[in-house]
């Protein structure tokens, strides 16, 4: 939900931005893709074990999710594994699987209730072609990034964000709603680019 946030905060107090990032997110109001509402319930309800695998289905695309992992791949909770990890001969799941899992240990389970109430503000989150265009005319310069195979957030919902925006829009053919952690090198360079150029 960082993008919904962020675009809440930049209309509730404009002044405190120059500039803001919109990664995997949209405007609202429109259905997610048939993908994520098969994915949505197993992910939901399947045994805590089995959540972190049905995790990575609806983050990363299968091509990602079932290739060979590179030895020098940094996986989001990197800063958790204090030891050096080679991956060398693992596939992508196991690493991200593991990370996850690592991850899950440090942190308190989320409530059932706390992740409806979550999945309940994605589906009603709503920003109108009036308060886009309050954005737009502002001082605040966007950038809209997101992957092509995202099965969360449908692409076209990001193109017609970026259009309304009036703003630049960074396409990425290969990733998924994860994009962040799957092409973290890149992300990262453009945001950093982005920033500088501001």
């Amino acid at each position: 939900m960082g993008g919904m946030i962020a675009t809440e905060l930049c209309l509730l107090r404009p002044q405190t931005f120059v500039s803001c990032t919109l990664t995997s997110t949209h405007a609202g109001r429109t259905l997610p893709p048939l993908t994520m509402v098969t994915a949505g319930p197993k992910f939901f309800f399947a045994a805590k074990e089995n959540k972190v695998f049905h995790k990575g289905k609806i983050l990363f695309p299968e091509s990602f999710y079932e290739s060979d992992a590179p030895d020098d791949f940094k996986p989001e909770s990197e800063f958790i594994i204090s030891e050096k990890v080679k991956f060398e001969g693992y596939k992508m799941k196991h690493v991200i699987m593991e990370s996850h899992i690592k991850r899950s240990k440090l942190t308190k389970p989320i409530n059932p209730k706390v992740m409806l109430l979550q999945w309940g503000a994605t589906i009603t989150h709503y920003v109108s072609p009036d308060r886009l265009k309050d954005l737009s005319s502002s001082h605040i310069k966007f950038l809209v990034v997101c992957g092509l195979q995202d099965v969360v957030i449908r692409p076209s919902n990001s193109i017609y964000l970026a259009k309304q925006l009036d703003c630049k829009l960074e396409l990425f053919e290969n990733a998924g709603h994860g994009l962040i952690e799957q092409l973290a090198k890149q992300y990262n360079n453009l945001v950093e680019n982005f920033i500088n150029s501001v």
